[in-house]
């Protein structure tokens, strides 16, 4: 953790519980590895982002409002998000590490983030604070302000905006597909990275899934009706149980064209158990945070590439994070289910997230734009019809 004077620690901050914290936290930075330790079950992805959130909202508070966290109001964290729109030169630094800004640390960003990054950022920080009030460790919970502008942007149905123009077009995805297959562009890495795209994009994987799959979850099997298939075993994030999963004709044509790239056989064989991403060395798994980096340099380099042409739609693939391609992908199978006249398109949705509750496919994927929903509404029959 970042170090800084004694009237910044928090040990006196204004906002403090008069009761016992309940982890003996003394001072924010004691609250900040308790929050972490609470959180321990999710991904190393998401306990970074978490941990980066708050490191920028501590040094931003240190050095931009002379305050520590536990003194720190509402209206603060209204001008917090103020301040990500136009950030300092010193917070900002091209190499991935970073250069010494000033004696409070590191500059923090290689650009300014992005509006699902300030999203995230915003669900770190209500996370935070919200642990802290019910640890006895603060009095007051300020992260109530996020929540409440939210609530805002549903009402005015700015939030439906905001969440379609952050996900970038099937022309987008179709153009990074193009790209990456121009002869130009060919090599291992970005074989690998279409690869990665369509496990996520296609499949619905979690890009932390993939390093525990290879090929033998590929599977060949005979189905009810007597026709033969294409399914692959997928491992349950929590259980390790396998669920079997359909694959779509474009999966399995990618599958055949990686594995053509890479020098293997058109389809697996049963009980092969190459990786699904291989060092072609030694044949073993690359890491999920390599696969991240893999896909990312794809991205960009594919945004920057259609950003003549195409500005609007390069903004949009720009942002994109690795975990967006599942996203669309859920969000592709709930459309082309209701498409198909499917009553149930949630749960052919949410069979193909692989979600234990509907709830998490119906608040995250099966969002209605509130102009497709004003649609629908204006259909309805008036009230004379209804009681005659």
């Amino acid at each position: 953790m970042l170090s800084y004077a004694n009237d910044l620690s928090g040990r006196f901050g204004s906002n403090r519980s008069s009761r016992t914290c309940a982890y003996d936290c003394l001072d924010d930075n004691q609250a900040i590895e308790a929050w972490l330790k609470h959180r321990s079950h999710l991904s190393e992805s998401t306990r970074n982002l978490y941990c980066k959130a708050i490191k920028v909202l501590k040094r931003w508070a240190n050095e931009k409002k002379n305050k520590p966290l536990s003194s720190l109001e509402k209206r603060d964290l209204t001008e917090f998000f103020d301040f990500l729109d136009n950030l300092d030169p010193e917070w900002v630094s091209e190499k991935s590490h970073g250069l010494h800004s000033n004696a409070y640390g590191y500059r923090l960003f290689k650009k300014a983030p992005s509006t699902r990054r300030k999203a995230q950022f915003k669900a770190a920080i209500v996370s935070f604070f919200s642990f802290c009030v019910t640890a006895d460790y603060l009095a007051i919970d300020i992260g109530v302000i996020l929540n409440d502008i939210n609530k805002k942007r549903q009402i005015t149905g700015s939030e439906s905006i905001i969440y379609e123009s952050q996900m970038p077009s099937e022309f987008a995805v179709q153009y990074l597909y193009d790209y990456l297959d121009r002869p130009c562009n060919f090599n291992q890495d970005s074989v690998r990275a279409r690869f990665a795209i369509s496990l996520m994009n296609e499949q619905g994987l979690r890009v932390g899934e993939i390093e525990d799959h290879n090929m033998s979850h590929f599977v060949y099997r005979e189905m009810r009706d007597g026709r033969c298939g294409w399914f692959m075993l997928v491992l349950s994030k929590k259980t390790m149980t396998r669920k079997c999963m359909g694959i779509s004709p474009d999966m399995l044509a990618d599958l055949k064209k990686y594995r053509k790239d890479m020098g293997l056989s058109e389809l697996p064989e049963k009980g092969e158990t190459t990786p699904l991403l291989f060092k072609t060395k030694d044949y073993t798994p690359i890491s999920t945070r390599y696969t991240q980096k893999l896909v990312n340099a794809a991205v960009q380099a594919a945004a920057k590439d259609m950003e003549a042409t195409y500005p609007a739609e390069a903004k949009a693939l720009q942002d994109i994070s690795p975990h967006d391609f599942r996203r669309l992908s859920i969000k592709r199978i709930e459309k082309h289910a209701r498409a198909q006249g499917k009553s149930d398109a949630l749960n052919h949705a949410q069979k193909h997230g692989r979600h234990s509750s509907l709830n998490t496919t119906q608040k995250s994927y099966a969002t209605i734009h509130y102009e497709e929903q004003q649609a629908f509404i204006s259909t309805l029959p008036s009230r004379k019809l209804r009681v005659s």
